[in-house]
């Protein structure tokens, strides 16, 4: 008997587990940002990183980084992340990834390495860029107005946006959802 409820807690264990890397696999694709301070910090103008969704069992995402400085663009690369590190806490609030960037068309930047790790913060939307020296190369956060939310709330068709321009800033009926029923 003890056998049994001992291979149902682990089977169980397990299941959660995997439906826990997949929640956060979902949660980490989109468009991240860096902050105003963290930009002023590096020198930089702004700092875009896009990570696309993967397949369940893969270990790549598809991705975009964009950086510029007051001389211009210094990055403008699509990239591959390749991601390793598995975790065998079902919830976690944050994430070590072990990351090799695959730079597609380019060699890679003396100021961004190719082997980083990267701390990931689900539940903050924040992502810290660092190497094995504890240098950090970025901090970003989720941007979710940018990202895709076409699957997160449905019925969303039934929401209209009024054409009539504003009366004050206290007309809440400019968006509205027709009967819903």
């Amino acid at each position: 008997m003890p056998l049994k409820i001992i291979i149902i807690a682990v089977i169980l264990y397990i299941a959660l587990t995997i439906s826990a890397r997949f929640q956060e696999n979902l949660m980490l694709s989109g468009f991240y940002k860096a902050d105003t301070e963290f930009c002023q910090h590096a020198g930089l103008e702004l700092l875009f990183i896009s990570i696309g969704k993967n397949d369940l069992f893969s270990n790549q995402y598809s991705g975009y980084i964009l950086a510029k400085n007051s001389d211009g663009l210094i990055m403008n690369n699509p990239v591959i992340f390749n991601l390793s590190g598995f975790s065998f806490t079902p919830y976690c609030s944050d994430r070590e990834y072990h990351c090799e960037i695959d730079w597609i068309d380019e060699e890679g930047y003396d100021f961004f390495p190719s082997k980083l790790r990267i701390y990931y913060y689900p539940n903050m939307g924040k992502l810290i860029f660092m190497n094995k020296k504890n240098n950090v190369f970025a901090i970003v956060y989720k941007d979710n107005a940018l990202c895709d939310n076409e699957n997160i709330m449905p019925g969303l068709d039934n929401v209209k946006k009024c054409e009539e321009p504003l009366d004050n800033e206290y007309n809440y009926d400019t968006y509205g959802v027709e009967d819903i029923v």
